[in-house]
């Protein structure tokens, strides 16, 4: 049963950022005035909260349930996501960010679950539909031209077959060959050998470019987007502000910015440890800042290219 909890665990762990950067992405819509898919964002809300109950997490089935509610008012309603309610919405995104984060952070797991860290190893990548077919079409046509490399064989051994008929010829007495015989023999054979030479040449060249293509498509199905690893920095630094005493304006662009999940995962550390320096070390408080006439709320920005 606990080696279910943890798959279901990590499965949650791609589905919740899913679900959290598309409702996100339409609250960032709406604040610069721009309509919503209000059905949507709804369907996003009930698909987390039943996400979060199978898993039984009930703070972040709690948030996407309140989530769910307001925009079921405006769906009954037949009205547009307001900034206001985008700003009722952003509490309930923080909170499950909060809970998801100490959930994921592997010590916490361990002790919750009593097992060694690497028991929850294992990793899910929801892929997209359209991608798994560009690879699928890759595969096909890198079999197609196996299957040709086959015929360009039997070919071959055919020439071959008629190659060594001939050389039987020529040992045989002089008086029983026929000259014309021969000839034409080996013509047909240096016919078949530059034919066969063109279909190799021809045969070996779509292949490499059929194998560069499936190599292509197998990397970029192994890119996420940055939102998989980095989701919740804005929450991260915002609650990290509050308890220094500090202001600030978290400016995160580019999540969906695809790249290796291991680079990416590589990167999380150092950068998470730059930015908390930034808040504790780069932005002085309030008062400090209004002393020297800056505004009172800092900023921080991370952009990924």
């Amino acid at each position: 049963m606990a080696d279910i909890r943890k798959q279901l665990l990590a499965a949650f762990e791609v589905e919740y950022r899913e679900h959290v950067d598309a409702i996100r992405g339409a609250l960032a819509q709406a604040r610069a005035g721009e309509a919503v898919n209000v059905r949507e964002v709804f369907r996003r809300a009930h698909s987390l909260k039943g996400a979060a109950r199978a898993v039984d997490l009930p703070e972040i089935e709690e948030a996407a349930h309140a989530m769910e509610a307001l925009f079921a008012e405006i769906l009954e309603a037949g009205g547009q996501v307001s900034p206001s309610l985008a700003g009722l919405v952003a509490p309930h995104l923080a909170t499950i960010e909060r809970r998801a984060s100490t959930v994921y952070r592997r010590d916490d797991i361990a002790e919750q679950h009593d097992s060694p860290l690497e028991t929850l190893s294992s990793e899910f990548l929801r892929i997209d539909g359209d991608r798994l077919q560009q690879l699928s079409m890759a595969v096909h046509d890198l079999s197609g031209n196996l299957d040709r490399l086959d015929a360009d064989a039997e070919d071959l051994r055919s020439l071959q077959a008629r190659a060594e008929g001939l050389a039987r010829m020529l040992e045989a007495p002089a008086r029983l060959q026929d000259q014309t015989r021969l000839s034409q023999e080996a013509r047909v054979i240096a016919r078949g050998l530059r034919a066969a030479s063109r279909a190799h040449k021809e045969t070996a060249l779509i292949s490499q470019i059929a194998g560069a293509r499936l190599r292509d498509e197998i990397e970029r199905i192994s890119l996420v987007p940055a939102s998989t690893v980095f989701a919740g920095l804005e929450t991260m630094l915002l609650d990290l502000a509050n308890e220094s005493g500090k202001r600030v304006e978290v400016k995160v662009e580019g999540l969906e910015t695809q790249a290796d999940r291991r680079l990416l995962q590589a990167l999380r550390d150092p950068v998470i440890h730059l930015l908390r320096n930034a808040v504790v070390h780069g932005i002085e408080t309030p008062i400090d800042r209004h002393s020297v006439g800056k505004s009172e709320r800092g900023e921080i920005g991370l952009t990924f290219m």
